[in-house]
């Protein structure tokens, strides 16, 4: 400021995304270019967030990889989650909605971790503060926020894509595509090797075999355009 003082600026989203992408991204935040329904579920008392949010294109991720999120280590990033959208995947085989679900999954992907990142990993504090991502971090290891998201934030996935996508289907139907990367995860070691979250395998068979369903019919049929 003008005194020569260091004053931290409001944590920011920027956005680098192109094509169909940036189409979709455009449609889910307001004129602050915020994704509401995912900041307004995450709080930390009347502390402002200490990092921004960068989402950008790769070409550099496998085929059936939707994105990844990268934490300010290991995007090099000082103070920045990196989302990295898979711009093959964006641009010639995802539906509209899906785009809309991966942006929503990696957003909340990075403010889970935004919390363990203010904590600079201290566990004490972390246990104080937030002891709901403390018990999955501490139970499930590298995987507990996918645990986390799987029993918890499904509800704020569906939420968000209905209202991108204007109510034009069921919440039964939002509710099925949430689940999308939120049944089956890599184990606690990394390893590609799938394994069930413990949220998925609270359903039926019956119940898993129609999101499956919902979710397969989609792919298939779902509008890829954005408009």
């Amino acid at each position: 400021d003008s005194d020569g003082k260091c004053v931290k600026m409001p944590p920011q989203i920027f956005n680098e995304l192109t094509g169909k992408a940036d189409c979709v991204y455009g449609k889910m935040v307001d004129n602050n270019n915020n994704i509401n329904w995912i900041l307004k579920n995450f709080k930390d008392g009347n502390k402002p967030s200490q990092f921004d949010l960068k989402f950008v294109m790769t070409t550099t991720l496998g085929n059936l990889t939707n994105a990844t999120t990268a934490t300010p280590k290991q995007s090099g990033i000082r103070n920045t989650f990196v989302i990295r959208i898979n711009q093959n995947r964006a641009e010639n085989k995802n539906t509209a909605l899906t785009i809309a679900r991966t942006i929503l999954h990696e957003g909340i992907h990075a403010r889970l971790w935004e919390f363990m990142y203010s904590r600079d990993k201290n566990l004490a504090l972390l246990k104080n503060d937030f002891p709901g991502i403390y018990k999955y971090y501490k139970k499930y290891e590298k995987n507990w926020d996918h645990q986390q998201m799987a029993a918890y934030y499904r509800g704020t996935i569906a939420k968000g894509l209905k209202q991108f996508d204007n109510g034009k289907h069921s919440d039964d139907f939002y509710n099925a595509l949430a689940w999308e990367g939120l049944s089956e995860i890599k184990d606690k070691n990394g390893n590609q090797d799938r394994i069930y979250t413990e949220s998925w395998k609270k359903l039926t068979a019956t119940q898993q075999n129609k999101v499956l369903n919902v979710i397969t019919n989609h792919k298939k049929n779902g509008s890829k355009n954005c408009n």
